[in-house]
């Protein structure tokens, strides 16, 4: 069976690497771009706790998360519900990056590309201090240098 439908495996594999153990398909594929990227524990936090929302994905000094989004985030209500929190993380100066991850029937070819094209976003511009998402002025005024 592969990895991406196997959930103990997902969370036997993510534990052995250093991880917080995990069973979701989606934050297990961004575990695997954050490592062929170099990026372990603790350089990234899993599970931060940010008032009253839980990031999947966090560089806390940099104020940056990465939001790995399965099907439960396709409804309406649940995308209204993101897009304020995503507000409210950006007035305390977070940037969000989402990966939109399908559970079902998933290409995990395409998702790994999907993932990685994120993930390396985020560790450009964590690294550089640029933003290079496509959209990003949609949701920033301009990007966050870092210092």
């Amino acid at each position: 069976m592969a990895i991406h439908r196997d959930r103990q495996l997902r969370e036997q594999i993510s534990e052995e690497w250093g991880w917080t153990p995990t069973a979701n398909a989606g934050e297990f594929a961004v575990i695997r771009a954050f490592r062929m990227c170099g990026i372990e524990p603790p350089e990234v936090e899993q599970q931060f706790r940010c008032g009253p929302y839980r990031l999947d994905f966090a560089f806390v000094k940099e104020r940056v998360c990465v939001e790995a989004d399965s099907w439960p985030h396709t409804s309406q209500q649940v995308i209204r519900r993101d897009s304020g929190r995503d507000r409210q993380l950006r007035e305390w100066g977070w940037k969000t990056y989402r990966i939109r991850i399908p559970e079902e029937d998933m290409d995990a070819e395409e998702v790994s590309r999907q993932v990685r094209n994120v993930v390396d976003g985020a560790v450009r511009f964590l690294r550089d201090g640029e933003c290079i998402c496509p959209t990003c002025q949609l949701y920033l005024e301009g990007p966050r240098r870092r210092r």
